[in-house]
């Protein structure tokens, strides 16, 4: 195999434009194409755009765009000016925007014309300070106290070189016990989550990454990261669609792709056809696994990958193409050390369940820290080593086994869901005193969210009217399934809800389902 380059992703693509500039590079479902030439251009009229909207090196910027040409191109863009991206979820508005908005400390935002006004909308002095742009990806708009001539960027304005320690991006991810945190991403993880999510040793330019996966997580970055390793087609899709999935991977000739959250589950639970397996799909990243791995592959033609990854890291086990155990997310891969530990970071025997913590060799191959938040970074690395919060536990041949989340963070159709970012909003209802919120099972895999709802004194709670109130004040992904109404929560001496008796209560308590 050709040794992958280790340039950081801006100027990979700078040298790919010089080399090859009429080969396409990104294609949107929607018809719309770009060359590494053309891409070249995008970036550099939004750098113009950028600049005179006041970013300078140093700065970091919001965004809020679908996932397609514009998004990767202002990500670039922010890049080559020394400033840096910090996406947030599209599904983000009112008080967890603007939460978002002061951790990230921006000036300036990007952001597609149909969500302006939840810019408007939130509450929040810094949120008031934004400029807003917005575009097509090949000519910004001016949106708030911006403009743009479509002039070219200034003289002496070259782009500022990258290094493999520097920022590429600001993920948010849920804590674990608290707000929602801001996850510094070197240039160096990127590539190296990008280089072993999916084994790249047959990969070449033939490829094409169908990637229907939002740009402000890691998972699809990586996605467009790996295809630029390799010279490859990214395939663009706002959001991933069970019945447009198929029809997106034949007429654009996906190879390889990523399926997270259910999409899996949702692919196998549609009705076997006699052409399941006529599709040009060869590589499979999957996780959570489908129900059956070995069925699954066959039915449709397929060969399937897994890891083990979060933000802060990069693919740290691997399963590579043969996958090993039921149940086994793998193997570390070479420079990476994993443990298991007890709550004293002793590391325990095989087979025993403990909390994960992970360490790699070379630098910058994992998170630099948590923006502003220097307490929860030094947390997260005590004794030297990061710890996940994750349950897990490895058998005598070094296969990793990943059992349950130790934590308060929730996963619900592939987004990590904070319940203290849930809790705070239903506390926000006039009829409610105090809220808990936890992960129980779903029939698609991961989590379903319940909500434990304590009402004020006196007050009539309906708990139809609060799923309501959840429903407009927080993202879609956040909002409870579940909600059952309690006198109290079980508490500690300390005044600690005990979330532990929450789930020995969750199958019995009688709740609202917003989902019948």
């Amino acid at each position: 195999m050709t040794p992958l380059p280790t340039a950081p992703l801006p100027t990979l693509l700078a040298q790919r434009a010089a080399t090859d500039p009429d080969r396409v590079f990104l294609q949107e479902v929607t018809g719309a194409a770009c060359t590494y030439g053309e891409l070249e251009e995008t970036v550099a009229r939004w750098m113009a755009a950028l600049r005179q909207a006041g970013v300078q090196p140093g700065d970091y910027v919001l965004s809020m765009l679908p996932t397609g040409i514009a998004c990767v191109a202002v990500w670039l863009a922010l890049a080559r000016l020394g400033a840096v991206e910090v996406p947030v979820n599209t599904a983000y508005h009112g008080a967890v925007l603007a939460s978002a908005a002061e951790d990230s400390t921006a000036r300036v935002a990007v952001v597609d014309a149909r969500w302006l006004d939840r810019f408007d909308q939130a509450d929040s002095p810094a949120l008031r300070k934004l400029t807003v742009l917005t575009g097509d990806g090949s000519q910004p708009g001016p949106f708030g106290e911006s403009a743009f001539n479509g002039a070219p960027v200034a003289a002496g304005t070259e782009p500022t070189p990258l290094a493999e320690h520097d920022v590429a991006t600001v993920v948010f991810t849920s804590g674990t016990t608290g707000r929602s945190k801001g996850v510094l991403i070197p240039w160096r993880q990127l590539r190296e989550s990008a280089r072993w999510c999916i084994p790249l040793d047959d990969a070449g330019p033939d490829d094409h990454w169908y990637v229907p996966l939002p740009l402000f997580h890691v998972s699809g970055k990586l996605s467009v990261h790996a295809a630029a390793l390799t010279g490859a087609r990214v395939i663009l899709r706002e959001s991933f669609s069970t019945s447009s999935f198929w029809a997106d991977v034949r007429a654009f000739g996906v190879t390889t792709t990523l399926l997270a959250g259910g999409a899996a589950r949702y692919l196998e639970s549609q009705p076997a056809r006699d052409d399941d397996r006529d599709n040009p799909l060869r590589n499979v990243f999957v996780a959570p696994f489908p129900v059956d791995p070995e069925a699954f592959a066959a039915r449709f033609g397929v060969r399937l990958t897994t890891a083990f990854n979060m933000t802060e890291l990069s693919c740290p086990i691997v399963s590579g193409w043969e996958l090993g155990p039921a149940g086994s997310c793998g193997r570390p891969r070479p420079g990476a050390s994993c443990r298991i530990v007890d709550a004293d970071d002793r590391e325990l025997p095989d087979g025993e369940v403990g909390e994960l913590i992970v360490r790699t060799d070379a630098p910058w191959e994992t998170m630099l820290g948590y923006l502003g938040a220097p307490e929860a970074t030094v947390r997260a690395w005590r004794n030297l080593w990061f710890h996940t919060g994750d349950r897990c536990w490895r058998d005598a041949a070094g296969n990793f086994y990943f059992v349950d989340r130790g934590s308060d963070a929730i996963r619900r159709r592939g987004e990590n869901v904070s319940s203290i970012d849930v809790e705070a909003a239903l506390s926000g209802h006039p009829d409610v005193a105090e809220s808990a919120v936890i992960g129980v099972p779903s029939e698609w895999g991961e989590h379903d969210i319940k909500a434990f709802v304590v009402p004020r004194p006196g007050a009539a709670a309906d708990l139809a009217d609060i799923a309501a109130y959840a429903e407009r004040t927080l993202p879609r992904f956040m909002v409870p399934r579940y909600l059952v109404l309690v006198g109290e929560l079980p508490k500690t001496p300390t005044n600690r809800v005990q979330k532990a008796r929450l789930r020995d209560w969750a199958g019995d308590a009688p709740a609202y389902d917003r989902g019948r």
